[in-house]
């Protein structure tokens, strides 16, 4: 199935999904917007700067999604949440429950990456955690030389 969809009712053919695309999946042809059978990433930029809402991204769930411009997100909120945002070095013996890391795992295929040029990866450990906290505390044993 194709990740997009692209209402030709609605579109403009303005080209600013062609020129937003980072990997040039979309192309204009014979005056319409056109997509390849290959090499969309999902990022979600066509949907975002289509004026015209005319792009559907087929696996995003956008039944409660606003696309918000940045002049109206508060910034003294988004100021104090950065502030007061801190990396955690150590973790409580809890499980998350699966909701949860369903919504970061969301988060973070919505979130900027500069033009989609950042590899992106996630690691998900839940009951594995220790082993393989060990696995890598062995290897970086094994591969640090130690001098006394």
């Amino acid at each position: 199935m194709e990740p997009i969809l692209i209402d030709y009712e609605k579109c403009i053919a303005c080209s600013s999904c062609i020129n937003d695309c980072p990997n040039s999946f979309i192309y204009f042809e014979d005056g319409k917007i056109r997509t390849h059978d290959k090499g969309c990433m999902e990022c979600g930029h066509c949907y975002a700067i289509c004026p015209e809402g005319a792009i559907k991204m087929v696996n995003y769930d956008l039944s409660d999604e606003m696309v918000m411009s940045m002049s109206e997100i508060n910034e003294n909120i988004l100021l104090n949440a950065m502030k007061s945002r801190r990396t955690i070095r150590q973790f409580k013996p809890v499980g998350i429950e699966e909701e949860k890391i369903n919504m970061i795992l969301e988060a973070g295929r919505y979130a900027p990456t500069g033009a989609n040029s950042q590899n992106v990866k996630y690691t998900i450990l839940g009951s594995k955690q220790k082993e393989a906290e060990e696995i890598c505390v062995n290897l970086f044993r094994k591969g640090k030389k130690w001098e006394i």
